[in-house]
């Protein structure tokens, strides 16, 4: 899942990829910051600004951790992405998953470093 899954799909703009693991009750929230995504529509509406919004995503795993018993995970990560001004922004991240009983991603907490730029905005409930 984290390298040439759901981390994959979103470096390679892959909308159809990134959201096939999202259950459709899927809540994501970046936790520090005014960001809840509720249900799977919201998320992808996120995803697709955010994926129009940054031309050039990389993301590099720093560290992965699964629990299989609790049906949770944990990555680690830098993402360095690139707007279509040309604007770098390069953040590190840590994104906790919860998976439903069909292996569904349920829940999302995101801790991110720093402010998001743009990208955010579409499906926010908060």
């Amino acid at each position: 899942m984290a390298t040439d899954g759901y981390f994959g799909s979103v470096g390679r703009h892959d909308i159809a990829a990134v959201m096939a693991p999202f259950s459709e009750d899927a809540v994501m929230t970046a936790v520090a910051q005014a960001i809840h995504y509720e249900g799977k529509q919201a998320i992808k509406a996120h995803f697709t600004e955010f994926l129009e919004t940054y031309p050039r995503i990389d993301v590099r795993i720093l560290h992965a951790m699964a629990d299989d018993v609790n049906q949770a995970a944990s990555v680690h990560f830098e993402i360095e992405m690139e707007n279509t001004a040309g604007a770098v922004q390069l953040m590190r991240n840590a994104n906790h998953f919860h998976f439903n009983a069909k292996g569904e991603i349920a829940q999302v907490h995101i801790f991110m470093t720093g402010t998001p730029g743009a990208g955010f905005t579409a499906g926010n409930n908060a």
